[in-house]
């Protein structure tokens, strides 16, 4: 772990206070259009007259139906959903470790044994954490998806903690699928700079997949984004992650 002065320490905490406030404004806009880009991205079709009817008489609104089929039979919906699966990342982060077992030691022939494995780890870890604390917190928010059986419903909450005894069914905020996908993504980002426009851009295409089928909310996927974003920040160090390869590095204040 690398020492820090106490000049560095105070400017580390103002670069987090900084990024969370900006965070915290960014989740409140997210919401406050979490209706307009419902209602912009998913293709709705008209409800039948028997389900209108029981609708009516429940005293609720007349409910949408989210048509749904005209994405999820395509195949770029189906690679940009597959971006927030950890499967996917398994496989990427054995990849790694494949080819970084395979390459000769370094002229003093001196590795460390962990070496072959770091650039895998931490890109599993940074997805399979950004996963789990998704997961957690939709248990302890408990907001439904937008819809429920494809029908439109609004905000609807599960009663508070409710979710952990059990009630834990169509829960979307934050969007695990974007969580892991942005985990991900952040992780390669630092890995190997270049990277960078290619993995966020699938990213941000795996948090539209998920919104253009009413699965979620503006601001379920990008809680779920900014998640990933700070679990990949956290295990990159952690793991002994080097800055990012063909990156500038920036010099610090202190010169």
């Amino acid at each position: 772990m690398s020492y820090r002065s106490p000049t560095e320490r105070k400017l580390h905490r103002r670069r987090v206070l900084r990024l969370t406030g900006v965070a915290l404004l960014g989740l409140l806009i997210a919401s406050v259009l979490d209706v307009p880009a419902f209602f912009a991205l998913t293709e709705r079709v008209p409800v039948s007259e028997a389900m209108r009817l029981q609708a009516s008489e429940a005293g609720e609104r007349v409910p949408y139906v989210v048509h749904t089929d005209r994405f999820v039979r395509n195949d770029w919906y189906r690679v940009l959903r597959v971006s927030g699966s950890l499967w996917a990342w398994v496989v990427v982060a054995l990849a790694f470790v494949l080819v970084d077992r395979a390459r000769p030691p370094t002229r003093f022939g001196v590795r460390h044994p962990f070496e072959a494995y770091r650039r895998g780890a931490i890109l599993l870890a940074s997805a399979v954490a950004a996963g789990l604390i998704a997961e957690l917190l939709k248990l302890i928010i408990g907001r439904e998806r937008p819809i429920d059986g494809a029908v439109y419903q609004g905000y609807v909450f599960k009663p508070f903690l409710s979710a952990l005894a059990g009630n834990g069914g169509n829960l979307g905020i934050p969007s695990s699928h974007t969580a892991v996908a942005f985990g991900a993504a952040a992780a390669l980002a630092r890995l190997h700079a270049p990277l960078r426009a290619l993995v966020y851009t699938l990213a941000i295409g795996c948090a539209l997949s998920r919104m253009v089928v009413g699965a979620h909310w503006l601001s379920d996927v990008y809680l779920g984004g900014v998640l990933g974003f700070a679990t990949a920040s956290l295990v990159h160090p952690l793991l002994g992650g080097r800055p990012p390869s063909g990156g500038v590095v920036r010099r610090s204040r202190l010169g």
